[in-house]
């Protein structure tokens, strides 16, 4: 008779502690990995009176380097999108593009390039 009565009782309680647990809110914890790629750009000059005192490289005005007329330079990066501009060009030099676009990949180089020409 006891397991008639008790096995529903249990059921019941075991029940209520369920449901309850289920109504409680709580906010999970999450853990944000950032996600890293490398940017590289390549700078290549050509043409007469070029600038040899080299440009100024900016990234999402966030990142700022000297950079020679002919070099690379790499940048550890969030994986995103991004705006690499050239500056500090002489007048008689052009860059293209300028504004580079480019997006950079988790875990991956992504490569640009600006090409200089002076006259």
């Amino acid at each position: 008779m006891f397991d008639k009565i008790a096995k529903p009782m249990l059921c019941a309680a075991l029940l209520l502690v369920v449901a309850s647990a289920c109504t409680q809110r709580s906010d999970p914890t999450f853990t944000q990995v950032t996600a890293f790629g490398i940017l590289q750009v390549t700078i290549i000059t050509s043409g007469a009176n070029q600038d040899a005192d080299g440009y100024t490289l900016v990234v999402d005005e966030a990142h700022t380097v000297s950079i020679g007329i002919n070099e690379t330079s790499e940048f550890n990066l969030v994986a995103d999108r991004y705006d690499v501009h050239l500056q500090d060009i002489a007048s008689n030099c052009s860059a293209s593009p300028n504004p580079l676009i480019i997006q950079v990949f988790r875990d991956q180089t992504s490569e640009g390039l600006i090409e200089v020409t002076c006259t």
